[in-house]
């Protein structure tokens, strides 16, 4: 699923995506954290305040893999995401 830096949830949250190259990540290059709404997206994911959740997963050019194991440790299904 194509994601930005910030998305909308269909329950007020938001969901905050990070990228990092590939040294060092192995597969996991991207991070995905959701929060409450009206919190501001920091530069580095590890300055992000009030984190409901947070998981990483691999991502190729802005395609997010969003799996159902995935979307089960976000606490979140594909279909709450407002794109």
């Amino acid at each position: 699923m194509r994601l930005n830096k910030i998305n909308k949830l269909s329950n007020g949250n938001q969901i905050f995506a990070y990228w990092a190259n590939n040294r060092g990540r192995g597969s996991n290059n991207c991070t995905l954290q959701i929060v409450p709404a009206g919190v501001t997206r920091p530069r580095y994911s590890r300055m992000t305040k009030n984190v409901f959740a947070e998981t990483t997963t691999s991502s190729w050019r802005g395609s997010v893999n969003l799996s159902k194991l995935l979307c089960e440790k976000l606490g979140i299904t594909k279909e709450q995401i407002i794109i």
